[in-house]
């Protein structure tokens, strides 16, 4: 595994976390602003289990064929939404990160028609794979937080 692409992951699950926590801001909820999380700056987002030990784990041990990882979880309060109700928010903001990273790859696609370049395949391919596998309905992804949101609106609404 390249620099390039580690740079690129680095740069889509910040872009991804980013999103998260403007959404939750624009909501009403300035948790994450008060964090100092409300940033593109890598270092606020770092764990040192999820960020630097497991991926470098798994780089060694692979390698560099395999690369997981993640950041600390963004504190997100519902009760502070002042735009929508908890449940509807907590549902956006979950869907923020993965719609943040098919707006990156819609991006990078439409760049690649210009610039065919392997680092904007590369941001395309990693920005694809980021937005989908986040929204799967599997916990802990983003897609399970809006299946479980979405499904107690459904349950307050019946």
């Amino acid at each position: 595994m390249t620099l390039q692409i580690i740079l690129i992951v680095l740069a889509t699950i910040i872009l991804h976390e980013g999103a998260h926590a403007l959404t939750a801001y624009k909501l009403g909820d300035r948790t994450a602003l008060e964090a100092g999380r409300l940033t593109l700056n890598p270092l606020r987002h770092v764990t040192l289990w999820g960020t630097l030990i497991v991926p470098g784990v798994l780089l060694l041990a692979t390698g560099g064929k395999v690369l997981f990882g993640w950041l600390k979880p963004l504190p997100v309060n519902p009760e502070r939404f002042t735009h929508v109700t908890p449940l509807d928010g907590m549902a956006i903001v979950a869907m923020a990160g993965p719609a943040a990273n098919i707006v990156v790859m819609a991006i990078c696609g439409i760049a690649l028609l210009i610039f065919n370049t392997e680092a904007l395949r590369q941001a395309f391919t990693v920005n694809l794979l980021f937005g989908v596998v986040n929204f799967l309905p599997i916990k802990p992804l983003d897609g399970w937080h809006v299946a479980r949101y979405k499904k107690s609106i459904s349950e307050v609404s019946a």
